[in-house]
């Protein structure tokens, strides 16, 4: 096992999960569930987190992003 790093110059931050909705469904109707889970610490490119997939809601801010726009996932 092990991870493969990229060498890019692009910038990534981590953010936290919040919450995750249930999964997607294909075409036939199969659900894919979703991998991340509540608690999981994620890596996103920082052009995700410059606010224009920001929502405020009851005075918190959140970003909101595809599971696929995920770049490393961390179970804490």
């Amino acid at each position: 096992s092990g991870i493969i790093l990229t060498a890019t110059n692009d910038v990534y931050g981590y953010a936290d999960v919040i919450d995750a909705g249930p999964g997607l469904f294909t075409q036939t109707g199969d659900k894919i569930p979703m991998t991340v889970k509540v608690g999981n610490k994620v890596l996103l490119h920082a052009r995700l987190l410059k606010g224009d997939n920001e929502v405020e809601l009851e005075g918190e801010k959140y970003i909101l992003v595809r599971e696929s726009e995920i770049s490393m996932v961390s179970n804490g």
